[in-house]
């Protein structure tokens, strides 16, 4: 692929959105003339580096934790990396454990015993959804789940389709080492609900699309796509699906549907997903005016369309103000006083941020609502 620009301009908004999606390295490893921009090309370089050192560390971790008798299905990571012609160039900042609630203690001491510290000292393993840990002097970064989806938020219904399934789980060879993972069916239901999630937060960006392609083409002739069709319908995620497929097949791939014709990708309008997908950056992160825009998203998932949830960015319930202010699990009558930080909170960002983004922060999440909409992710009412 040889790199045309018509000035610098556009040549900084390509390579920009190319880190925005953190594909900057294949980008980079696809372009014939990558020497002509040797900024990117270090940066891609480095990138690549450094995460084949996570891969390396990550590796490390897994074969202690087996030696301990400890057996966490992976998430994502490693064996989305696995999956694309040059793994390391898929970058993952952290890598996923999905563990049973009951050994959480028991990860968290071979876990300390191993170096890694908690992100939060202060957090109740014992109730949490996830925990994060990070190791000193190393790029090891880990999450921790005990659930798939958070508990108490506009997704948590999502875990009940993936009931019992450590029962179905299989081992993977990934860099000569045996993981042990999610069926290829169950994985695929998580990769599609997790990009699902994001979008209902803030976004989720072109890699997403590309890992759920991959896994669909790898697997293809072991995934029981009935079944999982009957669940995405269940969590109102069909048509979303639908696009993604598209998406993959006719913009990224540009090959021939391997979906059952009930699926049938063709009816379905992917360019309003893809023009999303595209001004989003990896996890809805392009602009503070995106971040803010997803109160909105989320109240209209939880209202089924009603209301626009503008003050909702400020007066979150309880639930949700418990992660961000840690004192409220002990002391839920202080909610109030959380508000008042959280408005002040939302001050400073608002003066730092020109007034514009504020406003466009509604337009965003409005748009985004009609989008849930168009998606039949909530009813449309008009």
């Amino acid at each position: 692929m040889i790199l045309r620009f018509e000035n610098g301009e556009e040549r900084l908004r390509f390579f920009h959105l190319a880190e925005s999606h953190k594909i900057l390295p294949m980008v980079m490893d696809a372009c014939a003339n990558a020497s002509d921009f040797p900024y990117y090309a270090k940066r891609a370089y480095w990138e690549t580096i450094t995460q084949a050192q996570r891969s390396a560390d990550f590796l490390l971790l897994y074969e202690y934790l087996k030696g301990k008798g400890l057996s966490p299905l992976i998430l994502k990571g490693i064996l989305c990396r696995s999956l694309y012609v040059n793994p390391e160039q898929r970058l993952s900042a952290d890598e996923d454990f999905l563990i049973d609630l009951e050994d959480v203690s028991r990860y968290h001491e071979a876990l300390l015993a191993y170096g890694l510290q908690p992100a939060d000292p202060a957090q109740d393993i014992r109730q949490a959804y996830e925990i994060t840990y990070t190791e000193k002097d190393s790029l090891l970064y880990l999450e921790v789940h005990t659930q798939l989806f958070p508990p108490s938020s506009a997704y948590s219904r999502l875990n009940d389709l993936f009931a019992n399934i450590r029962s179905r789980s299989i081992s993977e060879k990934v860099y000569s080492t045996d993981i042990r993972t999610l069926s290829c069916r169950d994985h695929l239901l998580y990769l599609i609900l997790h990009a699902y999630k994001h979008f209902l937060y803030s976004g989720f960006g072109i890699r997403q699309c590309a890992d759920i392609l991959l896994h669909s083409l790898h697997y293809q002739n072991e995934i029981d796509w009935s079944s999982v069709k009957n669940d995405l319908v269940t969590a109102g995620a069909f048509d979303f699906s639908r696009a993604i497929y598209k998406i993959g097949l006719v913009h990224l791939l540009k090959t021939t549907s391997f979906l059952p014709e009930d699926w049938d990708i063709c009816s379905i309008d992917e360019m309003p997903l893809l023009e999303d997908i595209m001004v989003s950056g990896l996890y809805g992160t392009s602009s503070f005016s995106r971040l803010h825009s997803s109160n909105i998203t989320l109240h209209a998932m939880e209202e089924s369309g009603k209301g626009s949830g503008v003050l909702r960015s400020i007066f979150l319930p309880l639930d949700s103000m418990k992660g961000k202010y840690p004192y409220l699990k002990k002391a839920p009558f202080l909610l109030p006083y959380a508000w008042i930080q959280r408005i002040r909170t939302y001050v400073k960002e608002s003066k730092q941020a020109h007034a514009d983004d504020m406003l466009e922060s509604v337009k965003i999440g409005r748009g985004r609502v009609e989008l849930l909409k168009m998606y039949h992710m909530i009813p449309d009412k008009h």
